[in-house]
C-alpha cells in the first residue's frame, strides 16, 4: 500500500478549519489543535525552491500565532525535505507507527456483559464532553474540537461505551472508500486492560463494513506500547511511521 495514499486518506477524515495548496504540499491550520491539523503535508516536490518553500511555511504559520509543523514520512517530498528541515533546528517530536487491518481478519473481542456499545452517525454534546475528558484535551480546545468534528465530510461512526449512565470509551471511525480510519481511541484510566476498547473498536469496525469497508488503518503514538498490543491482538501491522519536524 502506498504510504501517500493513506496520507492522502487520513488527511481527509480529520478536517482542519484551514487548508491552503501551495506548490505540491498542504498547509493545515486549526488554531492549534491537533498536529495533524496543524501541520505542513508534503506530499510532492514542486517547482519552487526548497528554502523558499520552507520560508513560505514558517510565515503562513507565524501569521497564525504557531511553530511551523511538518508531517513526515519516508515518502515526503522532496526527498532531502527532514534534512533541511534539521539543519534549521527543526526537532523531531512525536514519532507515530500506522498500521492496517484486512477486515476479513479482525479478530472479534465481545464486550463485557455490563457494558453497553453505542455507535452514532453523528456526533453529540455528550460524546464530545466524554472524549475531552478521557483524553484529558485542554478545555480551551473543546470548540476547536467540535467544529471539526462538524466539518467532517466521510462516513463517520461515533462509539461510546456506557457503564450505566456514564460514557468510559470512546472512538471515531472514519471510511473513506474501501478504508475505514479509527481516530480518538480512549479508555477511562482505571478500565483499561478489561476488553471494553477492543470491543468498541469490534463494534465500530464492523459497522464500517456494512458500509463499504474492506480494510482498516489506525496511528499509534511509538511511545503507547499497551495500545500496539491491543492493535496488533486485533489483526493490525505495521506498515510505516511518521514524524513531526517542529520548528525550534
Amino acid at each position: 500500500m502506498d504510504i501517500q495514499t493513506i496520507e492522502l486518506i487520513s488527511m481527509r477524515a480529520w478536517p482542519a478549519l484551514e487548508e491552503i495548496d501551495y506548490d505540491g504540499w498542504r498547509l493545515r491550520s486549526a488554531k492549534g489543535y491537533t498536529g495533524r491539523a496543524n501541520s505542513v503535508y508534503p506530499f510532492s516536490a514542486g517547482m519552487v525552491a526548497l528554502d523558499e518553500k520552507i520560508d513560505h511555511c514558517e510565515r503562513f504559520y507565524a501569521e497564525r500565532g504557531l511553530k511551523t509543523r511538518f508531517k513526515l514520512t519516508a515518502a515526503a517530498q522532496p526527498a532531502e525535505l527532514d534534512h533541511a528541515l534539521e539543519a534549521r533546528g527543526y526537532t523531531i517530536i512525536t514519532p507515530t507507527n500506522v498500521l492496517t487491518l484486512d477486515l476479513m481478519q479482525l479478530a472479534e473481542v465481545p464486550a463485557p456483559s455490563n457494558i453497553r456499545l453505542s455507535l452514532e452517525a453523528t456526533f453529540s454534546e455528550a460524546w464530545l464532553d466524554a472524549y475531552v475528558r478521557l483524553s484529558g484535551v485542554n478545555p480551551a480546545f473543546h470548540s476547536i474540537a467540535r467544529q471539526l468534528l462538524q466539518r467532517a465530510t466521510a462516513h463517520t461512526i461515533f462509539g461510546a461505551a456506557y457503564d450505566g449512565d456514564q460514557i468510559i470509551a470512546v472512538t471515531l471511525g472514519v471510511r473513506d472508500g474501501e478504508w475505514i480510519g479509527l481516530y480518538d481511541v480512549v479508555t477511562q484510566a482505571e478500565r483499561r486492560g478489561q476488553g471494553i476498547g477492543g470491543a468498541l473498536i469490534t463494534q465500530v469496525l464492523r459497522q464500517g463494513q456494512v458500509s463499504g469497508a474492506t480494510r482498516g488503518y489506525l496511528q499509534v503514538l511509538g511511545t503507547n506500547a499497551p495500545a500496539f498490543r491491543l492493535y496488533t491482538r486485533l489483526g493490525y501491522q505495521m506498515l510505516y511511521t511518521y514524524w513531526y519536524r517542529l520548528q525550534g
